[in-house]
Formats: C-alpha cells, sequence, structure tokens
C-alpha cells in the first residue's frame, strides 16, 4: 500500500512542477516530490532486502541505487538535448518510469529461480519464520533499539548515513555543474552526461561484485578514494592563478571522486541499513538512520554555498580539506566497526569483531537458524541438519 500510496503522489506532483510558471511554484514542486523521495528511501531498500535470499541480497539491494544512476543518465542525456531548445520546453520535458512486480513463494514456483540443488525448503521456512517475527515488530518500541541486544546494529545504520552525506558527495551532485561552469574546460552539460554515464557504469560494477567482494572491502576502498581525491581537489584549488592544465585536472578528479562514491557508499549505504537491523526492529532501525542521513543532508546543502562563494567563506575547491578528514575517518571507522555479513543474526549475537567478520563468514555461512519471539536467535542448524543451541 505504501508503494501504491507514494507512486500516486509522484505522479500527482509532474503536472504541478511541469507547469510552473514561477520559481515558487517549482520549488513548492520540488518540496511536495521530496515527500515522495523520503517513503521511498524508508520503504524500498527494506522491501527488496526482506523479498530476495541472502546470498543475492547485495545485487538486488544495490540495483536501488543504480537505478539512480541510470534514470540520471537518461535525464541527463534529454537535458543535453532540450537545453538547445529555445523556450520553455527546453525543461518541460518529463519522463516517468514505473516498475510493478510480485514474487510467489510457492515451493514449486521458488525453484524456477534458484540453481538445482539450492535448499528451496529450508529459504522457505526462513521466508516464513521472517513474516511470523515482523508480527511482533510493532510490538516493540524505538527504544529498543538502543537496548543492548540492537545498539551496535542501530549505531552502524547511524553512522552509515552520517558518512553518506557528510563526505563531500553533494559538493559534486549539487554544485558540480556549477564549479565545471566557472572553471571553462568543459560544457556543464557534457560535464554532465559523461559523469553520469561513467557513475552508472560504476553502479554496474558494485552491482556485480558486491556479493562476492564484500561490503566492507568496498566501503573501506570507496571512503579512502573519496578522501584522496578530495585532498587533490583541495590542494589544487589553493593554486592562485589556476591554468587550464590545473582547471582541467581539477575537472578529472571531481570526476573520479564522484566514481570512488559510486563503487561503495553510494549503494552499499542502503543495502547495510537495510540488511543489519533485527527483524523485529527493522522499521524502526532504518527510519532513525534515514533520518539521520537526511537530517546530514540538509545540513551540509544549507552550508555549502556560505563555504564555497563569497561574500562568505569563499573557500571553492579547498572546501575539500573539510570534507576530506571526514572521508578518512570514514575509512577508519569503516575499517573497525562495519562487519561483513552473511549471517546477520547469528553475527550479532556472537558479538564478533568487525576486523575479523571476513574469517567468521567462512566458517557460519553454511549455517541456518531459527528465533524466539523477539526476533534472536534460539537455535542453529548446520548443513547436515544437526541443531546447536
Amino acid at each position: 500500500m505504501t508503494v501504491f500510496v507514494m507512486s500516486v503522489w509522484a505522479i500527482c506532483c509532474v503536472p504541478i512542477m511541469i507547469t510552473s510558471k514561477s520559481r515558487s511554484q517549482f520549488l513548492a514542486a520540488r518540496c511536495l516530490n521530496s515527500v515522495y523521495i523520503g517513503m521511498e528511501m524508508a520503504v524500498i531498500p527494506v522491501f527488496q532486502a526482506e523479498i530476495v535470499p541472502a546470498a543475492v541480497r547485495g545485487l538486488a539491494v544495490a540495483s536501488y541505487q543504480m537505478a539512480f544512476a541510470f534514470g540520471g543518465f537518461i535525464i541527463s542525456g534529454i537535458c543535453h538535448r532540450t537545453s538547445e531548445i529555445p523556450n520553455d520546453w527546453a525543461w518541460r520535458t518529463p519522463l516517468l518510469c514505473y516498475l510493478f512486480g510480485r514474487i510467489d513463494g510457492a515451493p514449486s514456483t521458488l525453484s524456477k529461480f534458484r540453481k538445482s540443488g539450492h535448499d528451496v525448503e529450508r529459504e522457505l521456512e526462513q521466508t516464513v519464520l521472517a513474516v511470523e517475527l515482523e508480527k511482533n515488530a510493532n510490538t516493540e518500541s524505538y527504544l529498543a533499539c538502543f537496548k543492548r541486544r540492537d545498539r551496535r546494529r542501530t549505531l552502524i545504520v547511524f553512522a552509515v548515513n552520517f558518512f553518506l552525506q557528510s563526505t563531500g558527495q553533494a559538493f559534486t551532485s549539487l554544485y558540480g555543474a556549477l564549479i565545471i561552469k566557472s572553471l571553462g574546460t568543459i560544457n556543464p552539460f557534457n560535464y554532465t552526461l559523461i559523469n553520469n554515464g561513467l557513475t552508472a557504469f560504476m553502479y554496474l560494477i558494485n552491482l556485480s561484485i558486491n556479493d562476492r567482494v564484500g561490503r566492507r572491502v568496498l566501503m573501506i576502498a570507496s571512503a579512502a578514494s573519496q578522501a584522496c581525491f578530495l585532498f587533490v581537489i583541495a590542494g589544487l584549488g589553493t593554486v592562485a592563478a589556476p591554468t587550464t592544465a590545473v582547471n582541467t585536472a581539477l575537472v578529472t578528479f571531481i570526476i573520479l571522486f564522484s566514481l570512488g562514491f559510486c563503487i561503495g557508499w553510494a549503494p552499499l549505504s542502503y543495502l547495510i541499513s537495510a540488511e543489519v537491523p533485527s527483524q523485529t526492529l527493522r522499521d524502526k532501525t532504518t527510519r532513525m538512520g534515514f533520518a539521520v542521513g537526511i537530517i546530514m543532508q540538509f545540513v551540509v546543502a544549507f552550508c555549502l554555498p556560505y563555504l564555497l562563494y563569497a561574500p562568505y567563506a569563499n573557500l571553492g575547491m579547498k572546501v575539500g580539506f573539510i570534507f576530506a578528514p571526514i572521508a578518512t575517518l570514514a575509512a577508519i571507522w569503516a575499517y573497525l566497526f562495519l562487519p561483513d555479513l552473511e549471517q546477520v543474526d547469528l553475527y550479532f549475537e556472537e558479538r564478533v569483531s568487525a576486523t575479523k567478520s571476513h574469517h567468521w563468514n567462512a566458517t557460519h555461512r553454511q549455517l541456518a537458524m531459527t528465533a524466539d519471539p523477539s526476533g534472536h536467535i534460539a537455535s542453529k542448524v548446520g548443513p547436515t541438519g544437526d541443531h546447536e543451541v
């Protein structure tokens, strides 16, 4: 029902936007559309994580962000072409795409989507268990997210969403075209088209490797690369009289920064936020986590104009000196505290260190679990069917 309501809401926002005669009406339409984005962020990644088996969860949930990338790439192409239209229709070209689907849980149907030899019955048992646990979700309060059993999960979700917005991605996503225009090296429309095409390609790479390589490695590499590129951008920004070569290098590293963001933090933050919380507290934990992300997004977007331009801080490219240390901190945090998970619930029950999670996964990936009514592990079932309480 939520997906239906938010889809109708998005459709209603379109005519308000494309019939705008003033900046105020267009801004109001954007604000209304942000309500749809908030509903989408709170529902879609969680829904995707719940309906697919753990083995392909990374592939499925990462497709959420990849859809943004490909949508942005298509929209950039439209904007590039319509920018040459000498009237209002240059920006009144809407593109809507809605995808609906349903998965039948019957064993005979499920087996069609699994490899030969896959334990369909066990997967169905886990699915039924998850549905039963979902019935208890509304009995827990938000304070339960901070109790001993779930505190670590909640803090991971909070940290992921905090760093998602605070490492400087808004610097390029919101002001990238304006910055490129000020450098005078490439047409901003061409830059946007090229950048969106490359980021879409990076999302495809992430989609194909994140289940094999693991979330942890990609998140560390992503944050580390962002930090390096931001330091380079900030360093180039200190040049008093930049030459064409310096400005060209800035364009290059701005694009590389975007690619570093897209290989890890952009798609995987939603996945981690959806798979880390316990079953009974997933909705509440993700809501609070996404609220942290939205607050940070507002803070960064509000502060950036004052940091970038005169007569305020007028830092320009030197704003990278602010975001680069935060990205460095994100890489350190990911190394020390972000686990690489397959058996999520069992991992948190056993309180394994994040730095040991990769080895732990290798020795526990064949176990299946049963859970008590609170959503926590009651027993572990090995590949031979033996139970370990």
